[in-house]
């Protein structure tokens, strides 16, 4: 079975804040950290730039992306490369595998896991469907930004799916599902405070007969904003218990900027401000790359 969702474990990326001693009235010098990604989720804002016919009900305003960090390990003179793959491209997949259908997808390789690599066996390889691509340097520009030019094209294809009443519970089918991912122009922020949790990239979006580009602005982690209520009983419409004696919470289809101050709790950056996406229910950057809170 391929593997669809790039590892959704967080890396151990703690860096060594170690600076050279000042001796003779030197200062401490902080050394900079090295081009990389967060491993794991990112909520991602999708500004829509321009779009073909055939787009009606297919524009996002956002989703989850699970992003994936490759790090050069003993190789001095390597590229660490990032690797992206869209939550929607990854429940197409599932969907397909599920049900037996015969699912087409690019790219469909081996990546061998280059030795070194945090939290990852040295030459273990797995399956990636993810648009891949190394950074330009191995370390950020004057900027503190690391950029990759060009991650190449994420395509999954699933034939329509007859509907099964006989599965458990009956599945009601599916039309057929065309994605086509192209990922370019992607600019980390990458300093030792916000290290590697903000990006912003362009991104060329086919479904289907539509096509749509789209400014993207990128933060990890990602944090769900739906607001939750508690379960109702159908038929006594009193809360439903868990088995410890607390209401069950749902979605309730309504968005909840409170989830979505910067706390200890949800772990979001400070430094930036954010807004419920309503559609998504992700907690998203208020404001396009590369913009941030006003100091």
């Amino acid at each position: 079975m391929r593997t669809y969702k790039l590892m959704n474990r967080a890396v151990g990326t703690s860096l060594s804040l170690v600076g050279m001693l000042a001796l003779g009235g030197c200062t401490a010098v902080q050394p900079k950290p090295e081009c990389k990604a967060q491993t794991g989720d990112y909520a991602a804002r999708y500004t829509l730039v321009d779009m073909s016919t055939m787009c009606e009900g297919k524009i996002l305003t956002g989703e989850t992306i699970s992003v994936q960090y490759y790090g050069v390990g003993r190789d001095a003179n390597g590229k660490p490369k990032l690797g992206i793959l869209a939550s929607r491209a990854a429940a197409a997949l599932a969907l397909g595998d599920e049900h037996g259908a015969d699912s087409t997808v690019t790219p469909d390789t081996y990546v061998t896991v280059t030795p070194g690599t945090p939290d990852m066996p040295d030459g273990m390889k797995y399956t990636t469907t993810a648009s891949l691509g190394p950074f330009a340097s191995k370390f950020p520009n004057d900027k503190n930004i690391c950029s990759i030019g060009d991650l190449g094209m994420a395509s999954v294809q699933v034939p329509a799916i007859p509907e099964d009443k006989m599965a458990d519970p009956p599945f009601e089918g599916a039309e057929a599902i065309d994605l086509a991912y192209t990922w370019t122009n992607l600019n980390m922020l990458v300093t030792p405070t916000s290290n590697a949790v903000y990006f912003g990239a362009d991104l060329e979006l086919k479904d289907g007969e539509c096509t749509a580009t789209y400014k993207v602005t990128a933060i990890s982690p990602a944090v769900s904003c739906e607001k939750q209520i508690d379960e109702l009983d159908p038929i006594t419409k009193e809360p439903v218990l868990d088995p410890d004696g607390h209401p069950v919470q749902v979605g309730s289809g309504e968005p909840d900027d409170e989830a979505c101050e910067p706390s200890d709790d949800n772990g979001l950056n400070v430094d930036i401000d954010y807004e419920c996406d309503a559609k998504s229910f992700l907690c998203v950057p208020a404001n396009d790359y590369p913009m941030m809170k006003s100091k």
